[in-house]
C-alpha cells in the first residue's frame, strides 16, 4: 500500500472540510446536543491549508493531517482518514513520524481530543499520557513536558 502525503492546496477545502464531519460526527453529535454547539465546532476546526498536508494511498486522497510545528512542541492538529481506509495503521504511520521529529528535535508532542474520540487509545499506545482534563476534551503531551509531569507526580507521591 504506497501511502504519500502532499501539501494540501485551496481547492482540498472541501474535501478537508467534508471528511472532518464525517469522520467526527458521532463524536461531536455525542459531546454536543445542540446544532448550534456541533457548528462551533466545526467552525474552529476550519482549513488550515499552510499546516495540512493530505493523505493519499496510490494516488488517492484519502484523509488529511494538520501539524503546527512551533519552536519547542509540535501540535498535532488532526488527523482525519475516510473511514473505509481507517484500520489500516495509516494514521498511526504518519503520527509515528511527526513523533520521530519531535523526538530528533528533542521537543514534545501535543495534541487534544474529544472524551468520545476512541483514537485517545491509539495516542496511549504511541506514548502520549493526558496533562489535562477540560470539560469534553484530553489534553495529552507526549515528550519532554510529558516527563517533567510524570516526574511532578512521583514527587507528590513520594
Amino acid at each position: 500500500m504506497g501511502i504519500s502525503t502532499r501539501p494540501a492546496v485551496a481547492s482540498d477545502e472541501e474535501f478537508v472540510n467534508a471528511l472532518t464531519r464525517e469522520t467526527m460526527r458521532p463524536y461531536v453529535e455525542a459531546t454536543w446536543p445542540s446544532d448550534e454547539e456541533r457548528e462551533e465546532y466545526y467552525w474552529l476546526n476550519r482549513f488550515q491549508q499552510n499546516e495540512t498536508e493530505i493523505i493519499q494511498v496510490e494516488g488517492e486522497d484519502v484523509g488529511h493531517i494538520t501539524i503546527t510545528r512551533r519552536p519547542g512542541c509540535i501540535v498535532l492538529e488532526e488527523i482525519h482518514i475516510a473511514p473505509r481506509f481507517q484500520g489500516r495503521g495509516i494514521g498511526q504511520m504518519l503520527i509515528r513520524k511527526v513523533l520521530a521529529e519531535a523526538d530528533e528535535r528533542r521537543i514534545p508532542t501535543e495534541l487534544k481530543v474529544l472524551k468520545k474520540n476512541p483514537a485517545q487509545k491509539l495516542y496511549m499506545r504511541l506514548g502520549f499520557v493526558t496533562v489535562r482534563d477540560a470539560d469534553e476534551r484530553l489534553y495529552m503531551v507526549r515528550g519532554v513536558q510529558q516527563v517533567e509531569v510524570a516526574d511532578a507526580s512521583t514527587r507528590r507521591n513520594s
